[in-house]
């Protein structure tokens, strides 16, 4: 994952960042339309009261991986993630064989910004949400709600 990552925050002229952390959910398909991706962001975004950010498709800057993932850019300087989907079935990873495909949300940026992606993919169908970055308030894991109270107890930026 860090080339793509790498590239894209490359392209951004982000330096000084620390290294990209990322939040998983498990997931009961391995392909979603950038329209039903905007949809739910913006449903999310706007419950937390937040605008929606822009979400565009973009190729994997490494040429030996093939597919796309999505970029994903709000107002702020710090509110930007990428996500995309492992397209290899993992129910031994994702604890739940109805869901055995990873959704992983990542960035350098403000972690409550990448949480409120994070909780978007939950709700298309998404399940358990690991927090390998352990950020906002350090769990592990998140189901829909306890992340959803998470990014409440954030500090939301205007």
């Amino acid at each position: 994952m860090l080339p793509r990552a790498v590239a894209v925050i490359c392209e951004r002229a982000v330096y000084t960042r620390p290294m990209a952390n990322s939040m998983y959910i498990a997931a009961p398909r391995a392909e979603f339309s950038l329209a039903e991706v905007q949809a739910m962001v913006a449903a999310v975004f706007v419950d937390l009261q937040l605008p929606p950010p822009s979400i565009r498709v973009e190729p994997y800057p490494n040429k030996a991986m093939r597919g796309e993932y999505f970029f994903l850019e709000g107002a702020g300087p710090d509110d930007f993630c990428w996500a995309d989907v492992d397209e290899r079935a993992m129910p031994e990873v994702s604890e739940d064989p109805s869901r055995p495909f990873l959704i992983s949300v990542t960035t350098r940026g403000d972690w409550r910004f990448g949480g409120a992606v994070a909780l978007a993919f939950c709700r298309l169908g998404g399940g358990c949400v690991f927090n390998d970055s352990g950020q906002l308030d350090g769990s592990p894991t998140f189901d829909e709600s306890t992340l959803y109270r998470a990014l409440l107890n954030c500090r939301f930026q205007a």
